[in-house]
């Protein structure tokens, strides 16, 4: 799956969650942390 097809994607499937996450804590009092695995830099 490239970039383009990443971006344009309707719902989050199982192919991306892979591609684009490293990994997900959930906390008490509503918080959830998503470790991404890339990094964004302006």
């Amino acid at each position: 799956m490239g970039m383009a097809a990443m971006i344009e994607a309707e719902r989050l499937t199982r192919e991306l969650v892979d591609k684009l996450i490293e990994g997900i804590n959930v906390y008490g009092n509503n918080r959830v942390e998503i470790k991404w695995k890339f990094n964004v830099q302006s």
